[in-house]
């Protein structure tokens, strides 16, 4: 299994396919097991990169002492490992603040940014503030997928949760919380920022409905922004037809 070694830890890695770099980034309730529906159809034109953040999935670490500050850092190991020098970076939900802070951190390798159900960690008042309305279930199946799509994929509502359960339990708030602090980048560092990037977000989206998102993409300087139907927290599960769709048509366009 192909490991990388990072100080006090091992982050897991997966390559697939050829051609310029393509980056997954999970959320906070997956690992890179969750990307199943976009990897197989992009390894056909790049070189799709998948991993588990420190914590998560195979990448072995003290789930009490996850830091996401951390994880720029450790994408840039990674990217540096397999010599790539620049990559487009497709993220969700907690990957948007490894995308984003990586974004930030090292512009210079980013070929486009994709935020999926995230914020990524803006830390602009106005977002900050609207999230306080946002009232997500609390059962962690219904808080990512809809009504509907749990009711009439019963076999992809279980494999959602069983990719889930191969994380480390943890505490909702060890990721949450870094969505609502002020203190993270703001409109002037994100006007400035001179990379294609591009939302998407679920319709039904409950723990970052779209008029917040709409809040954020509007934070930067050309923002492509789409909402996904019939889809809720994870789109890129729910919709993979309509999410790879966006994604073909922006990377075409930017790279």
């Amino acid at each position: 299994m192909p490991y990388l070694e990072i100080d006090d830890f091992n982050i897991y890695y997966e390559i697939r396919g050829s051609g310029p770099a393509l980056t997954f980034a999970h959320g906070a309730s997956g690992n890179r097991l969750m990307w199943w529906q976009q990897i197989p159809e992009f390894e056909k034109d790049y070189t799709c990169i998948s991993f588990d953040h420190r914590g998560w999935g195979s990448s072995v670490d003290d789930a009490n002492n996850i830091k996401t500050s951390q994880f720029a850092s450790d994408l840039k190991a990674l990217l540096d490992f397999l010599e790539i020098d620049k990559t487009a970076i497709v993220c969700q939900s907690m990957g948007g603040i490894t995308g984003l802070n990586f974004s930030l951190k090292y512009p210079e390798m980013v070929s486009a940014l994709v935020l999926a159900d995230t914020t990524g960690g803006v830390g602009e008042q106005i977002v900050v503030d609207l999230l306080k309305n946002a009232s997500p279930p609390d059962h962690p199946t219904r808080r990512a997928l809809t009504d509907s799509f749990i009711a009439n994929e019963p076999a992809l509502t279980l494999l959602y949760e069983e990719i889930g359960l191969l994380n480390p339990k943890r505490e909702r708030s060890a990721v949450s919380s870094i969505f609502r602090d002020t203190s993270g980048p703001g409109k002037d560092t994100l006007k400035a920022v001179d990379i294609p990037i591009m939302f998407l977000v679920g319709a039904s989206d409950l723990i970052f409905p779209p008029n917040v998102i709409e809040e954020v993409s509007k934070l930067f300087t050309n923002p492509t922004y789409h909402v996904i139907p019939e889809s809720a927290h994870a789109s890129h599960f729910e919709q993979p037809g309509i999410f790879n769709d966006h994604l073909k048509t922006f990377l075409s366009k930017v790279m």
